[in-house]
């Protein structure tokens, strides 16, 4: 009888113990990917405050402890960067669209995307940490560092592409030569085909709010 009580309080306790196990976020399983879109042989990302020219996506995959998906589990996502803008725009910043900290939530297949947007020309590190806050404490995912060369309609940085842009674009459109607005990365030739893809995005108009790239001598891009 006794043995047959310890069975069963043994069997309790796994059972128990594996449903604990798949409502909890587990950082061994989940994992954190990063991706650009828009980019060229000169820049890693070619971007608009907009989010209509290219974008940075971080997406998030929730396992729980028994290496399955964990959907409905909020998660939230840190963003800090640091930015260095290329010399030849003088006073200029580099900056990223939105809140520096973001909250979604996993779907069925335990997975959030978030997209993230910005402006400046230069070399962005952007650092960001995934925190999973279905769980008490809360647990960290993951946390990295990524470094881009970044160039953008929107050339000094403002959160939108207005005639100050126009200040910084004509020069390089005159002496024919320049990296930030080299828009179709023809080698840092600048041109007309360049001011076609400028005049599309200056058109927009809009401002787009968000936090300033934290100056830092990360160097020039090529």
């Amino acid at each position: 009888m006794r043995k047959g009580l310890l069975f069963a309080a043994l069997v309790g306790c796994l059972i128990a113990a594996g449903s604990a196990d798949a409502t909890l976020p587990c950082a061994a399983y989940s994992a954190c990917a990063i991706s650009t879109s828009n980019s060229c042989a000169t820049a890693q990302l070619r971007w608009c405050p907009k989010g209509d020219y290219g974008f940075i996506t971080i997406r998030v995959t929730v396992r729980n402890c028994l290496n399955a998906p964990l959907a409905s589990c909020p998660v939230r996502l840190d963003l800090s960067a640091l930015g260095d803008p290329q010399n030849e725009l003088g006073t200029a910043s580099l900056m990223i669209v939105g809140a520096a900290s973001r909250l979604d939530t996993s779907d069925a297949n335990g997975a959030v995307s978030y997209v993230i947007t910005g402006g400046g020309c230069g070399r962005l590190q952007l650092n960001w940490t995934a925190t999973a806050t279905c769980a008490t404490p809360e647990v960290q995912l993951c946390s990295n560092s990524t470094t881009y060369c970044v160039k953008s309609p929107d050339m000094n940085g403002s959160g939108s592409v207005n005639f100050s842009d126009t200040f910084k674009y004509s020069p390089q459109l005159s002496a024919a030569v320049g990296y930030c607005g080299d828009f179709n990365c023809s080698g840092g030739t600048v041109n007309f085909s360049d001011t076609f893809v400028y005049s599309s995005h200056l058109s927009h108009g809009g401002a787009y709010a968000g936090f300033t790239a934290t100056a830092s001598a990360l160097g020039e891009c090529p």
